[in-house]
């Protein structure tokens, strides 16, 4: 059996929820790990606030068993939560996209979403949610093409051996996006990615030589 513990499972904001959740999956056989991603920069390059997140990642080959012992875990709790849930004031089409988007939701958030709308007498399309959840899938899975104005920034700060020009050309190569199923696929498109190599390829080589320049003048 492969235990490459590289599949994302769950992203969390503190270090203590990721740790909650790996403690969890090996409570019940998961082998897993729990990374720290600082500053996630990849969000950066997409228009997003930099913030510290810590992933649990498990081995591809337990994925269906882990998203099982949380289902069970959350069916339990389901009759304990309390009617002033936030989840009841949402709209029958905002619960939908709750059941599309469930990746982005915790179990519990996910089964009483569909438990309201039932109540409410929405009859839901199981078939039409996966239809939607597989266009989503595909629509993330697009790498992305602009980011000119970090490409432009990227390529001066290397010339000019700014250490700047490293981190851009790194991450507009390296930069990628999380799919529903936990998977990690290109940010950008494979010309962006080209740039975002030669730039992080020229800071390589200017940045060190700009460096032991200075320091020689300094002693000098």
């Amino acid at each position: 059996m492969n235990q490459t513990l590289n599949l994302s499972f769950r992203t969390t904001v503190t270090r203590e929820e990721a740790d909650e959740i790996a403690n969890f999956l090996m409570e019940n056989g998961i082998s897993t790990r729990v990374v720290k991603n600082e500053g996630d920069l990849d969000h950066v390059f997409q228009g997003e606030a930099p913030t510290d997140k810590f992933e649990v990642l498990i081995n591809e080959e337990d994925l269906s068993k882990a998203e099982k012992v949380f289902v069970e875990l959350a069916t339990k709790q389901l009759d304990e939560i309390s009617p002033d849930h936030y989840l009841y004031s949402f709209s029958d089409d905002e619960l939908l996209k709750v059941l599309v988007e469930k990746n982005e939701w915790n179990e519990i958030d996910v089964l009483l979403s569909e438990k309201i709308l039932l109540k409410r007498g929405v009859e839901i399309d199981y078939d039409k949610l996966d239809h939607q959840r597989d266009e989503r899938k595909q629509e993330l899975s697009k790498p992305k093409s602009g980011q000119i104005g970090w490409v432009i920034i990227g390529y001066i700060s290397a010339a000019l051996g700014g250490f700047l020009g490293l981190v851009i050309g790194y991450f507009i190569w390296q930069a990628k996006n999380k799919l529903p199923n936990g998977e990690k696929v290109p940010a950008y498109n494979e010309k962006l990615r080209k740039h975002g190599l030669t730039i992080f390829l020229i800071s390589l080589v200017i940045f060190p030589t700009v460096l032991i320049m200075r320091l020689a003048l300094e002693i000098i």
